[in-house]
């Protein structure tokens, strides 16, 4: 899924309210390491538009199973795992999840949380609500 075309990325309200809680959560008295952090997010973002499922040093992707009937068929969810800077723990561990559709040539930041937040994913029904509102077309 990736190709010369840089590809969309588009930020839902539902990351940008789960960044903004992540940064209030975490790095509220930490204002260097928020600096880094959003220095560490514009570096992922950048390499969303050229590869969907990016591997360095610095961060993993993978595929995610999406719950049931809930994707078109263009699409695909997918998880990306990184270090969050100055954190250890479970609460240093960040993943986001987004959706990619092939079709639109387009990546949607859906959801940012860590490791403590959750263990492995969002439930099933948030991931679902999350895709319905932000991704998945009438009628696909």
């Amino acid at each position: 899924m990736s190709g010369s075309k840089k590809w969309t990325i588009k930020a839902t309200e539902d990351f940008e309210r789960s960044l903004k809680d992540l940064l209030k959560n975490y790095y509220k008295k930490d204002p260097k390491g928020k600096t880094e952090f959003k220095l560490l997010l514009k570096s992922f973002i950048e390499q969303l538009r050229t590869t969907t499922l990016p591997k360095t040093s610095l961060l993993e992707t993978k595929r995610e199973k999406a719950p049931s009937k809930s994707l078109g068929s263009e699409q695909l969810l997918a998880k990306l795992y990184f270090k969050l800077p100055r954190l250890r723990g479970s609460a240093g561990e960040g993943r986001i999840i987004y959706l990619i559709d092939s079709e639109k040539k387009e990546i949607k930041l859906l959801y940012i949380y860590t490791h403590k937040q959750y263990s492995t994913r969002p439930p099933d029904k948030l991931l679902k609500d999350l895709i319905k509102q932000n991704g998945k077309e009438p009628g696909l």
